[in-house]
């Protein structure tokens, strides 16, 4: 299994922290989890990601940053431990890649970010 998993995000939910277009590094070896922490789990058949809001044993509440605009555990309820996928240890901005690509010429653009990201939404 290889330790680290790549996302895109597609809407606002996570607004201002999470852009829609931003890329998502997810660390799918962490296992403790704390409040705070932005996190890509499974719900449904998409992936999703929040914050966690609250610990229940092993139950999560989850929310968006964005919550006028974000389906998350007020709607749904709380999430096990086992629906998640891992937690974000790394957020590339789109902002910042569409600025390196204007400002980079050559190969290096095409390697930038991992190929073939799985798309996420972080609302239904």
């Amino acid at each position: 299994m290889f330790p680290l998993a790549r996302f895109k995000v597609q809407d606002e939910s996570m607004q201002p922290t999470l852009k829609s277009g931003d890329y998502l590094v997810v660390n799918k070896l962490s296992k403790k989890f704390s409040v705070g922490d932005i996190v890509v789990f499974e719900h449904g058949d998409k992936f999703l990601v929040k914050r966690i809001g609250k610990i229940v044993g092993e139950n999560f509440f989850v929310v968006g940053d964005n919550k006028n605009h974000s389906n998350d555990s007020r709607q749904f309820g709380t999430i096990k431990n086992n629906s998640i996928i891992g937690k974000v240890c790394f957020i590339l901005a789109a902002k910042l890649l569409r600025q390196r690509k204007e400002q980079t010429v050559g190969p290096l653009d095409q390697n930038y970010c991992a190929q073939n990201p799985k798309e996420i939404e972080t609302d239904s």
